[in-house]
């Protein structure tokens, strides 16, 4: 069941934003990432919930808990919404780009691993079947102005798809066996 729009919406979204934002905390205590800055300043914190740094690499996050009543998210919908153009400024900036939701953006997701498994674009775009072609030119002429750009912004691109109960069922494992004092449950919430 989806939330009622407004402020439902809104305070369901903040609580998953907060669930993810404290696994990865989480992440910096266990000492598999370096930091975590919510809400960055400057070019970097636009189209992003927080910044992970990680010993090689840097990620920005976009949290969007879910798009309506929709199972999934489309391509246009993540143009819409802006998270395409934040992907191809963090991408292009050498950042990995997440997008974390409730539901998938498997159009997205399997554009992107394609990208990725592929040594070039030429080998990317032959590769492609006539659906995943027609999302790819959608990408290359509409949201990124070039097959080359397309590609390497799609190989920046990772999707996130788990649901708030199993991000706090993480959360309160690794809490337990990284903090001591609080019980484990209480330290994970938000």
């Amino acid at each position: 069941m989806s939330p009622r729009p407004g402020g439902e919406a809104d305070k369901l979204g903040n609580h998953y934003e907060g669930a993810w934002i404290v696994l990865h905390i989480l992440e910096v205590l266990a000492g598999t990432a370096e930091s975590v800055t919510v809400e960055e300043l400057g070019e970097i914190g636009k189209g992003a919930e927080f910044t992970l740094r990680r010993r090689t690499t840097s990620e920005v996050h976009q949290v969007k808990r879910q798009r309506g009543s929709a199972n999934y998210w489309k391509l246009g919908d993540l143009h819409a919404k802006g998270v395409l153009k934040a992907a191809g400024s963090h991408v292009a900036a050498g950042r990995q780009f997440h997008f974390v939701s409730t539901i998938p953006a498997q159009e997205l997701q399997d554009l992107a691993e394609r990208a990725r498994h592929s040594p070039d674009v030429q080998t990317f775009v032959d590769d492609l079947r006539s659906e995943a072609k027609q999302r790819f030119n959608y990408l290359s002429s509409t949201v990124y102005g070039s097959v080359h750009t397309a590609w390497e912004t799609l190989r920046g691109i990772w999707g996130d798809w788990s649901s708030e109960r199993l991000i706090r069922n993480q959360n309160a494992a690794l809490a337990g066996m990284l903090l001591t004092g609080t019980p484990a449950p209480a330290a994970a919430i938000t």
